[in-house]
């Protein structure tokens, strides 16, 4: 977007000039080779403008008018740098944004393989303790804490889980049923 703002601003100051040279009388336009740069302050501007090949015109009202057209190029030129400025700022928030948004992804990514892994390993626990007797496997469960407890048990053929439920003590028996409810019941 800057490329495209500093020619428009430069085109708009050398058709004024030119307009301001033909409204004087004069004939010569200003060089197009040579780009007009940002003027400086007050007296100057016209002394720069003049080192570029623009002739300063002698007439007091073209004087008046050359001061406004050299006045709206250095407002058109702090505009300018004041919109670059903006748009740099805004570009500096989007990339945050953007990474914010990456490292979000990423951890929603990391965060399902680690669901996906702690999953698998339920299963294979589940397809471990379902292939043990079911005395052994109700004493081992209730070493386990209830929510891990009733995830393998819910990874289990109904009828093998309730075995082993009903080996172990009535108490943890009972906590690992209102969990798995839980889980079960919306």
């Amino acid at each position: 977007m800057k490329k495209h703002i500093a020619p428009l601003a430069l085109g708009l100051a050398t058709i004024a000039l030119a307009s301001l040279a033909l409204a004087a009388g004069e004939t010569a336009a200003p060089p197009a080779e040579q780009p007009a740069a940002p003027p400086a302050e007050g007296k100057a501007a016209l002394s720069e403008a003049a080192t570029r090949g623009f002739v300063e015109p002698a007439e007091p009202a073209a004087k008046d008018r050359w001061a406004a057209v050299m006045s709206l190029e250095q407002e058109s030129q702090a505009r300018l740098r004041r919109a670059e400025a903006a748009l740099a700022l805004v570009e500096d928030r989007l990339a945050k944004i953007l990474a914010a948004e990456q490292r979000r992804t990423e951890d929603q990514a990391k965060q399902a393989a680690s669901q996906s892994t702690r999953a698998d390993a339920l299963g294979k626990l589940a397809d471990l303790y379902a292939k043990m007797k079911v005395e052994q496997a109700g004493q081992v469960l209730e070493q386990f804490d209830a929510p891990t407890a009733s995830e393998v048990l819910a990874l289990m053929d109904p009828k093998r889980s309730a075995k082993i439920i009903a080996a172990m003590s009535p108490k943890r028996a009972a906590e690992l049923l209102a969990l798995w409810t839980k889980r079960v019941t919306p």
